[in-house]
């Protein structure tokens, strides 16, 4: 990082010396530099920093130890296309790769509506024998924006993000939702008219039942355990009554009634 601008010509210089061999390699830039490997033949362990240069001075950054093994990234991740498959819940593929050749690789891939600000994140771990699919449950009829990265797993450094990629969710069908809307209504009408048929067969049952027990006569389904304060018996008493009263003109022979009770007392002699 060559900090603020200075306004005079600076020169900067890169200088990488192997630890195992002493070799030192100086390479002139601006802000940044690539360095091949296939330049490096001193080993993997090297010592990294850069001098600055100008008409005030001169001035060096703190040296960076590295070694190779460590700073590997996976080469550059692409993604390729997204598709929307339609099902009871729409779900949404993406799928991506890239040419490295690392075998074990740790990605993640962040996704967000354009209209966010904040960028949800996926992480997984693949190989990139064949090409990834990463699958997302997302709002219909709306632009989102996808990005992914990986690393050598267990490694420090990333890549950088790959391009943007834009995939805008189709519209949602409704055609589903109403044939399922339509089949609840008719099978609620269905539960109505179920449930007035049923309330009509008991209705009806119930006035049959009633005009039969208008029919009977009423000592006919009276409760046995009442009997003693039953109509039956006021009416058999009723009758009775009735019949003595008329003794005379209904009945030919009536059983004598004991009108008096005495008590006779006879002597001992006899």
């Amino acid at each position: 990082n060559a900090g603020k601008l200075t306004y005079i010509d600076t020169k900067y210089v890169v200088h990488v010396k192997s630890l195992e061999t002493e070799e030192e390699q100086q390479y002139l830039t601006s802000s940044y530099i690539n360095i091949s490997t296939d330049s490096l033949q001193g080993g993997k362990k090297y010592l990294v920093w850069v001098q600055a240069a100008n008409a005030l001075g001169m001035e060096e950054s703190k040296q960076l130890q590295i070694h190779l093994d460590d700073i590997v990234i996976p080469s550059a991740a692409v993604i390729s296309r997204a598709e929307t498959i339609n099902a009871t819940v729409p779900k949404t593929i993406i799928y991506w790769d890239s040419q490295t050749t690392i075998e074990k690789v740790s990605c993640e891939m962040r996704y967000k509506a354009t209209t966010n600000q904040t960028w949800n994140v996926k992480e997984f771990d693949t190989n990139f024998t064949y090409v990834q699919q990463s699958e997302f449950y997302l709002e219909p009829n709306i632009k989102y924006v996808f990005q992914v990265r990986c690393q050598e797993t267990g490694k420090r450094y990333w890549q950088p993000w790959s391009s943007p990629f834009f995939h805008k969710t189709p519209e949602t069908d409704n055609r589903g939702d109403i044939g399922l809307l339509l089949g609840m209504i008719v099978f609620a009408v269905m539960l109505s008219i179920l449930s007035l048929i049923g309330i009509f067969n008991r209705s009806f049952r119930t006035g049959i039942k009633r005009r039969i027990l208008l029919l009977i006569p009423k000592w006919l389904y009276e409760d046995i355990p009442n009997m003693k304060n039953s109509n039956v018996v006021k009416m058999l008493q009723e009758n009775s009554e009735l019949m003595n009263n008329n003794s005379s003109e209904q009945v030919l022979y009536v059983d004598p009634m004991i009108t008096e009770i005495k008590e006779i007392f006879i002597p001992e002699h006899k």
